[in-house]
């Protein structure tokens, strides 16, 4: 796989044909310049084969980082990969903490990648519990005035994804 050769138009192609080493080198530019390549070909091949989870570990590091690009690309592989996860690894409740990170784009994106980990985990009664909890408690008069509209909006998504399933 040449890292050169990525663009918005090949990463399905790419992502269905990347082997064992391929994944490696990709997480590998995770931390790096070209995590804007590396982010979409893990993310769709996530969603196709269960070959990235595997670095469940590695990615759930991402959620400590000081970097919100690098938190980002770790919520949204977490989420992708809750599909393959037999092994029980997703601890939700630490997830959720990330609901709460003073960047907007951290927050957002946990808010927002917690339909895809409903649907992956076929809307698990203790994940639902947990999330619910935790957005019925969000409270978003603690976070800027700029912040409040977009964050109430992604709650209330969320909280209507899991009324209307019951």
């Amino acid at each position: 796989m040449n890292i050169c050769e990525i663009n918005k138009e090949n990463v399905q192609e790419i992502a269905e044909k990347l082997n064992k080493n391929d994944i490696e080198q990709l997480f590998n530019l995770i931390e790096t310049k070209d995590r804007c390549v590396a982010f979409p070909v893990l993310s769709y091949r996530s969603r196709i084969e269960s070959d990235v989870y595997p670095y469940w570990d590695k990615i759930a590091k991402m959620l400590g980082n000081e970097n919100s690009f690098v938190k980002t690309i770790g919520l949204k592989l977490i989420a992708n990969n809750t599909k393959w996860d037999k092994n029980k690894k997703l601890n939700i409740n630490e997830y959720l903490k990330l609901c709460d990170d003073s960047s907007l784009v951290v927050s957002r994106a946990c808010i927002q990648s917690l339909e895809e980990i409903l649907n992956n985990t076929k809307f698990n009664s203790m994940i639902v519990e947990s999330i619910t909890k935790k957005l019925s408690t969000f409270d978003v008069q603690k976070r800027p005035e700029t912040h409040k509209n977009v964050l109430k909006k992604d709650i209330d998504y969320i909280i209507k994804l899991i009324k209307n399933k019951k």
